[in-house]
């Protein structure tokens, strides 16, 4: 009925594999209140990070690094704090299983080894996933072209991560004004001081001469935009 009440059991219940295995079941958490033993029992873990992939913190370390064990777990888990976070250092560095964690939640790259921060590869499908997920890249994804558009494509946000150079990128930052005049906040005095790039933003809104230069806001073109809205 709860698998929890397992918490409730003797030690000697909290030992039984079919108790444990019917907790686990019902609710893989319940693993947190089974023996050392079992939660270094596979087909017991397997069972838990099945129900609730999150379950995998509660796994003894040697399971952490089990690749079949650590697969199951980022499969299930479709929310922040991705079941990664308790994987062992092995695991979090491993390719195959980092791009299953960050396909389902873009923000599991906060918790990938550093290898699988700077591999363009997992990157790109993180920031597909989730844009702000660029805050966890390392720094040279946070200055590579291609990662940073797709980043702020799926999100004008992200830009706020960008490395210095990209948020002078005259293309990045077009396509992060386009979706959201805020975006300009974030680009470098470069973005702020062209005209086109704050004719976008002021058009979409007047306010985003906050942002602009000193050059865009003695443009009679922006100005006239911005006093057409106010």
């Amino acid at each position: 009925m709860n698998g929890l009440n397992l918490r409730d059991a003797n030690v000697n219940l909290q030992n039984d594999k079919e108790i444990v295995r019917a907790a686990v079941t019902q609710n893989g958490d319940a693993l947190y209140y089974a023996s050392a033993a079992l939660k270094n029992d596979k087909e017991v873990v397997l069972t838990a990070v099945t129900q609730d992939g999150d379950a995998l913190e509660y796994a003894s370390v040697d399971l952490r690094d089990d690749p079949e064990v650590v697969m199951t777990a980022v499969t299930q888990v479709q929310r922040f704090n991705s079941a990664l976070e308790h994987a062992g250092n092995y695991m979090r560095n491993n390719k195959g299983i980092v791009m299953v964690a960050v396909a389902q939640d873009g923000d599991a790259l906060k918790f990938a080894g550093e290898d699988m921060r700077n591999d363009k590869e997992v990157v790109l499908a993180a920031v597909a996933q989730n844009g702000d997920a660029l805050e966890f890249a390392g720094e040279n994804m946070r200055n590579d072209n291609e990662v940073v558009l797709a980043a702020v494509v799926k999100d004008w946000r992200a830009l706020w991560f960008a490395g210095e150079d990209m948020r002078n990128d005259k293309e990045i930052v077009m396509a992060a004004v386009a979706q959201n005049w805020r975006a300009l906040e974030f680009a470098g005095e470069d973005m702020r001081n062209d005209k086109e790039i704050v004719m976008v933003a002021v058009v979409k809104d007047w306010r985003a001469l906050e942002y602009a230069m000193e050059a865009p806001c003695n443009n009679r073109q922006v100005m006239m935009a911005a006093v057409a809205q106010s």
